[in-house]
This record gives structure tokens, sequence and C-alpha cells, in this order.
């Protein structure tokens, strides 16, 4: 899906700029790949009662971004670098069925 607006808690972009290096208005850019893939958040860190998807996808270099959808906008939670296992997941070098991911247009 293409989100046309953003959002997100402007302290937690900070934080996420002091420790990973990328803000959420250049994570936001993930959405334009086309090749980008998608799961449901099903990890410890979600007990939040809202549904949240993790996705991987390429802005120049493979990020890993966490996001849900409030009001029909897309909410960034986190932002980071992929690590080597999620960027084998991006380039297909991994099966992406067997990890619960899929491409984001499916």
């Amino acid at each position: 899906m293409k989100y046309e607006e953003f959002e997100w808690d402007e302290e937690k972009n900070q934080r996420n700029i002091e420790i990973h290096g990328i803000s959420f208005r250049l994570a936001s850019r993930v959405f334009e790949d086309d090749y980008r893939i998608e799961r449901e958040d099903l990890s410890a860190h979600n007990d939040f009662s809202e549904y949240r998807i993790q996705t991987i996808g390429s802005i120049g270099k493979v990020i890993f971004v966490v996001y849900t959808e409030r009001n029909n906008r897309c909410r960034i939670i986190s932002a980071r670098k992929a690590n080597a296992k999620e960027r084998e997941l991006y380039y297909g070098y991994s099966n992406i069925q067997t990890e619960g991911w899929g491409r984001a247009d499916e």
C-alpha cells in the first residue's frame, strides 16, 4: 500500500535518529519501494493492543520499519538499518514465506 500521509511522535523520531541514524521522514520513503516485504508484528516488543506491521525495504540502503495505520495515515513507530538476516530476506536469499513475510503488494 502506498501512503500519502505519515505521522510519528517527534520525541521518538529524535531518539530514533540518535540511536539508529534514521529519521522517520527518511524512513517513510520505504513505502515507495515496490519490492518491500511485510508481515504482522508478532514480536515480544509489540505488547500493545494495536495492529503493527514490520516492513523491510530499500531507501538506497535496506531498512527495517515498524508502523501502524491510524485514521488512514501511516504512523511510523521505529526504523533502523536492516540486519544481515533481514537483508537476506529482502534480496530473496531466504524463503520469505517460511518466515511469515510477503510482498507488500500481495
